[in-house]
């Protein structure tokens, strides 16, 4: 399961700026990482305005079997391409 969620928070964008687990660096994003899961990740990328935009996926075990995940990498580092290309789509790429 993937959930989206687009907002514009000040606070909010500065909890991911300064609260996080690991950013990802991805094709020109930063990729806030708050939740990092063999089997779940949560993320958030920001724009210089505070606009966020919130993903949560949550495989079912299929998907993490299927996907064959490396030894130390999790779903968000298996994610960040598609979040990326979300990224540019916002039109938020440095």
């Amino acid at each position: 399961m993937l959930s989206v969620s687009l907002f514009k928070n000040s606070d909010g964008a500065s909890n991911y700026r300064k609260i996080h687990v690991r950013i990802l660096e991805s094709e020109g994003a930063q990729i806030y990482v708050m939740k990092d899961e063999p089997d779940e990740c949560g993320v958030g990328l920001v724009d210089p305005e505070d606009n966020i935009a919130k993903f949560v996926f949550e495989p079912g075990a299929a998907a993490v079997a299927a996907a064959g995940l490396p030894a130390g990498q999790t779903w968000c580092d298996f994610s960040a391409p598609v979040i990326a290309e979300a990224n540019k789509k916002l039109g938020w790429t440095k």
